[in-house]
């Protein structure tokens, strides 16, 4: 027959009650220490980015972060983007975020996008990394740009359509000379358009930071909360050739619109892209 409790030494019993004792105080103080430790977001942006011009979004700059909570997980509620050129002359953009999202493994070497929301709002686990991508656009010129790609669209579909509902001529020739002036047509109307469109690209050589800066709340005591942010930048240069590159992508992008409208078809659009160089993180 086993001994029971009461059979253990006084001695023993009275190590185990205190024992005991001293183990659930200093949970309870682990437990206080932990919910009075201040809730902190780390937060930076990497040096992937690069800039791209489409009729969807503008002149659009996709950018990406890593965020990484401490002591408690985190409730964001906003972020901020600004792009400010440091040299002279110097300037400062306001972006809008149109997008969060993450990258994806496609169908290249390089990494494809998945957009997922268009609000900043998320929780951030503790101590799990997020890693967020963000599609921004120029506010100031975006609805501009997207306005000129869609009149673009309908100049090249006019064209057209005069082209098609006038009686086709019987001789070759004229056959012929119809089709060259519907050519010229519509390089009129593509250049035309790229320069209208490259008036509104606000990206030009010269030194730039991006800084971005996410508010989140903190709970200070039980009914009472207070903002707080945490700010990132990042340093690169954009080579003075920049708009040479832009115009010439931009050129073979309303060529491959038009032809697109034109004959029907649906072949791949390549948007203008730059990335930039010698990028730091701040």
């Amino acid at each position: 027959m086993n001994p029971g409790p009461a059979s253990l030494p006084y001695w023993m019993q009275v190590f185990a009650f205190v024992a005991s004792g001293l183990l659930a105080v200093l949970t309870i103080i682990g437990i206080i220490i932990q919910l009075t430790k201040k809730p902190t977001l780390k937060f930076r942006l990497t040096r992937e980015i690069f800039f791209r011009l489409t009729d969807s979004f503008a002149e659009a700059i996709f950018s990406n972060g890593v965020l990484v909570s401490e002591n408690r997980g985190i409730f964001i509620d906003d972020i901020s983007f600004k792009l400010n050129k440091v040299n002279n002359p110097k300037k400062s953009f306001v972006l809008r975020c149109a997008f969060f999202g993450e990258k994806v493994r496609g169908l290249f070497p390089i990494s494809d996008f998945n957009w997922f929301s268009t609000s900043p709002l998320t929780y951030v686990p503790l101590v799990i990394p997020q890693r967020v991508s963000y599609l921004l656009v120029q506010q100031a010129y975006e609805e501009s740009m997207k306005k000129a790609f869609i009149d673009f669209r309908t100049k090249i579909l006019e064209a057209h359509r005069i082209f098609r509902d006038t009686p086709p001529p019987l001789e070759q020739e004229q056959k012929d000379l119809k089709s060259k002036e519907l050519f010229e047509k519509v390089m009129f109307i593509v250049n035309d358009y790229m320069g209208k469109i490259m008036e509104l690209v606000q990206i030009e050589g010269g030194d730039y930071e991006l800084e971005a800066e996410i508010f989140y709340w903190i709970k200070k005591f039980i009914f009472f909360k207070k903002q707080q942010s945490s700010i990132s930048k990042i340093a690169f240069k954009i080579d003075a050739k920049v708009k040479d590159t832009l115009r010439a992508d931009l050129m073979l992008m309303l060529q491959t619109i038009s032809s697109n409208l034109i004959l029907s078809e649906n072949r791949p659009i390549k948007s203008p892209e730059y990335f930039p160089i010698e990028i730091r993180e701040l």
